[in-house]
């Protein structure tokens, strides 16, 4: 759990081949290129990638802390009042004595309940952090490998897809149009698109499971002792036998 998750970091370790693409999907949409989810707007790809954008693993942490926290204070909360109950049958017998040790039981057993709920919650809080870890990693790995995968043609494409009206853009359309956009139409469009669909079902799925982990835990049910002692039932007015009436 010390580990690093800086989900900021980690975008931007495939911010540049994110850029990289996003030029050759607008290189193919100047020669006609269109796909609703890439070429709307310029900035699309950039929209795609950061999803997770102000992602917190490090407040998940300390949440997970404060858990781990109260769920050990809570046993050794269940360990004294659990020494103390064991110990009453040895100063006190009787009816009374037996009702007191059940309902204690009770107690203590409502008492487990609360600590097995804060020790399942810090187990939930702590995957949902690896998980979402893991989406945002696997993601950025994603963007890098696909962007490799044209590494040999990476200084042609990105003379061709810069060319604006200056120079042979005749040329330049052609090779985007030729080479570029099939790459763009066979690879962005399905693997990259994929990675990034596949980073955000990954963390929805990570955050409903974590709910539902919680959600799913026993609740405790602490019982109220009734009055203790001999309970006089006598009228408002009238004190019981062997009371002065001037008692207060």
């Amino acid at each position: 759990m010390a580990e690093n998750r800086d989900v900021a970091s980690r975008l931007v370790d495939g911010m540049p081949a994110v850029l990289t693409v996003q030029e050759y999907v607008a290189a193919c949409a100047r020669v006609g290129y269109q796909h609703p989810d890439l070429t709307v707007h310029a900035g699309q790809l950039q929209d795609w990638y950061r999803s997770e954008d102000g992602m917190d693993l490090e407040a998940l942490l300390h949440d997970c802390d404060a858990l781990e926290a109260a769920a050990s204070a809570a046993d050794e909360a269940i360990q004294v009042q659990d020494r103390q109950r064991a110990a009453l049958p040895e100063v006190w017998q009787g009816a009374g004595a037996a009702a007191s040790a059940e309902f204690l039981r009770r107690h203590s057993d409502a008492s487990a309940t609360v600590a097995a709920a804060l020790h399942t919650a810090r187990e939930a809080m702590a995957m949902l952090r690896e998980q979402l870890w893991e989406a945002v990693d696997n993601k950025v790995e994603a963007v890098i490998e696909i962007e490799g995968r044209a590494a040999t043609t990476r200084t042609e494409w990105s003379a061709a897809t810069v060319t604006s009206g200056v120079g042979d853009r005749a040329t330049a359309n052609e090779l985007v149009d030729q080479a570029v956009k099939p790459f763009v139409d066979s690879t962005i469009r399905t693997d990259w698109l994929a990675a990034m669909r596949s980073a955000m079902s990954s963390v929805t799925t990570a955050y409903q499971q974590a709910t539902e982990d919680m959600a799913g835990v026993r609740l405790a049910d602490f019982a109220i002792p009734g009055d203790l002692g001999p309970v006089w039932s006598g009228s408002p007015t009238t004190p019981p036998s062997g009371v002065a009436s001037t008692a207060s």
